[in-house]
């Protein structure tokens, strides 16, 4: 008999608002670790993110596949959405919160 797969708790929706970033994606890093497998992909992982996305993020990342949609297929333009990091790197940029980082030093 095979061992069961650990649950793993659900990952609340993602709005938009930059407080809820880190917390977001702290869930998300959980969800990679405990299930390296299943996201063995650039894709696999941003479809995952994106499936939790509501709201702003919602609309954000609606828009990113509508214009990658519409670039022909020899275009050299990067796509977001195929690359894991730089799908976190738009991401990360749009919706932090820039002084997160640094009030967490002062605490």
């Amino acid at each position: 008999m095979s061992e069961a797969e650990p649950k793993t708790p659900e990952i609340e929706k993602f709005s938009g608002a930059a407080e809820q970033f880190v917390p977001f994606m702290a869930q998300i890093r959980r969800q990679f670790w405990a299930k390296s497998d299943a996201f063995s992909t650039d894709k696999k992982k941003i479809a995952f993110i994106s499936a939790h996305f509501t709201g702003h993020a919602a609309t954000w990342f609606d828009d990113i596949l509508e214009s990658e949609a519409k670039l022909p297929v020899t275009s050299t333009e990067p796509k977001l959405l195929e690359s894991y990091e730089a799908f976190m790197e738009s991401f990360k940029l749009r919706f932090s919160d820039p002084g997160h980082q640094s009030r967490a030093i002062q605490q």
